[in-house]
Order: structure tokens, then sequence, then C-alpha cells
């Protein structure tokens, strides 16, 4: 996995873009915002972006979000894509990557199809900041507000440590990350304790009109731009929510659908034991064996219908 450490990397670099996939995620911002930082620590000149405008706000307390997508540099010799799954997920900054001297991939996702010069990957990492968190201690690149960052992704892509994908390893690298000074609180309250009241109001629309398959085993969640509207909230705002389904006792395998264009939905899946990264798989996504996502078009009947089967398809 590893060809070589990730100072020489940077330090071989005149110029760094690092890049985070659409619609960034904790994960990812986690470990681009760190090593953005760990750039700066070592004088290479760099910026971290990511196809989207604006940015979920939801992870403004973060350290750096406020330098996300703030363009410096007007060439990068090296580019870093963190978090992404397929090299579609870097939007308009592809070409960038195909085109740079040196081209990095640090992921974690199945899908991973080895996209750069330079391929980083371990299919089995919780998340894309379990395998920054270690190129970075080992280099002894790590201090408090990287490893402030980097908690982040590992508290997201857990699920806060209750997915099938934690492991003794992870709890490791959280007493390493902590034993920088970190305010683990503020991660907390960040992550956890900042919702707002127009949050709440939507996630009581969408578990009320939550629909129930095959005796409770299959949840599905309906979020229309109504729904939005009507709270005031967008798409960011509903991330998390599947989780609420999550809690039932009955259900294996439940899906998220918002609506977020004309006859356009974002779809995630989850489940508890059986394999949904199939299910996403079968619109052209991706993800892992209990979380995945994808897109699918249609009408809305139609879509819900489509994600069912593919739900059922999983037992």
């Amino acid at each position: 996995m590893k060809t070589s450490s990730i100072k020489e990397i940077l330090n071989s670099s005149k110029s760094v873009l690092i890049v985070g996939h659409i619609r960034p995620d904790g994960d990812c911002l986690g470990a681009g915002l760190a090593l953005y930082f760990a750039c700066k620590n070592l004088g290479v000149p760099c910026d971290f972006v990511c196809d989207t405008d604006p940015l979920p706000k939801q992870y403004s307390f973060m350290n750096g979000f406020s330098y996300v997508n703030m363009i410096t540099q007007k060439d990068y010799d090296t580019v870093i894509a963190v978090d992404c799954g397929s090299s579609d997920r870097l939007g308009k900054y592809l070409n960038i990557l195909k085109k740079a001297k040196q081209s990095v991939n640090i992921d974690h996702h199945p899908s991973n199809d080895n996209f750069a010069k330079i391929n980083i990957v371990d299919k089995t990492a919780a998340a894309a900041c379990e395998i920054v968190s270690k190129m970075l201690i080992d280099d002894k690149l790590v201090d408090k507000q990287i490893a402030e960052n980097l908690l982040v992704g590992l508290s997201t892509d857990t699920g806060h440590f209750i997915h099938s994908n934690v492991k003794a390893e992870i709890f490791e690298l959280v007493a390493k990350l902590l034993s920088f000074g970190v305010d683990y609180q503020n991660v907390i309250s960040g992550l956890y304790k900042s919702y707002s009241k127009n949050q709440n109001l939507l996630l009581g629309r969408v578990i009320n009109s939550a629909r129930y398959f095959e005796n409770d085993k299959i949840g599905l969640m309906m979020i229309n731009q109504e729904d939005l509207d009507a709270c005031e909230c967008g798409i960011f705002d509903t991330e998390g929510l599947i989780g609420y389904l999550m809690r039932l006792g009955s259900i294996e395998v439940a899906a998220c659908i918002c609506e977020c264009g004309k006859d356009k939905y974002k779809v995630g899946f989850r489940s508890k034991s059986f394999d949904v990264g199939a299910a996403a798989a079968v619109f052209g996504g991706g993800g892992h064996k209990h979380a995945a996502g994808c897109m699918v078009f249609g009408k809305k009947e139609d879509v819900i219908d489509k994600v069912k089967k593919s739900l059922m398809d999983c037992f």
C-alpha cells in the first residue's frame, strides 16, 4: 500500500493541491485539512478544494474550514486526492490531477481503482483519516490542530465508534491523537451537539413519513425539496438522518432518498449485516458493505420502487 512517506511526497513538491470529494463529509474534510496543515508546517504552498459550494456548514467548527476552496496558487506539481472512491468523485478537479507531475490517491473505499500515480489505498481501513493518521504520526507531522481534524474523520466514518469497521487499532489511534492535547469535547460538541432547530423540524417530518417493508426489516426515508424548504434546510442538513432508522431493532437495511434536482435523487444506504454496497452499485454508486450511496434518476415513486427492490435483493 505505502510506496513512500507522506513527508517525502510533500517535501518533493513545489506546490500541492489537496482534493476532497464532491459533497465532502467529516472524513474527507478531516483528512484533507490534516494534510493541508502538514504542508503548511513544512513550508510547502498548498490549497485544499472540493467541487462543492457551499460547503456543509456543520463542519465549520473544524480547524482550517475557512481555508477550504480558497485558491492561492496558480499551478500545482502535486495533486493529492483524499477519500475519493473513484476518480469522478473529484469533479472538476479531475483534469488537474491527470495533468499533475505527481498525483497521489489516499483512500479506503473498496471501489477504488488506483487512479493516481501513487496509490495509498487500504480497503480495510475504517476511514481515510485512519490512513492519514498513521502516515502523519509515522513522519512526526502531527500537532494539536491536525490531530483534532483527524479525530473528526475517525468519529464520523465509524458512526462515533459504533459501526462494524471499528477495531482495536482505531482506539489506539484515538489515544495517540488525544495525546497531542486535543480538546475532545470541542470535537464532540461540533459533531453531535450543535444541531439547529430547523434540523430537528426536518427530522420530525421525515421520521413521521418513513415507510417500512418486509415486516419492518426495510426502512425508507423520503426527503422532498418541499421538506427542505419548509424547514429552511439544505441537502447537507440531511446527513445522519438515516441513523435514526437504523436504531429500530427490526431494521436490517435502510435508505434515505433526498431530492436534489428535477427527477434527481441522492440515496444513502445503511445496513446492519447485509451488503448495501451492492445495492448502490446497481445505480452506479458505491461505498462499503454497511454504508454506501448513489444518485438515482426518475419520478419519485419510480425511484422509491427501484431503491426498495435493490434493498430487497440484499436479502
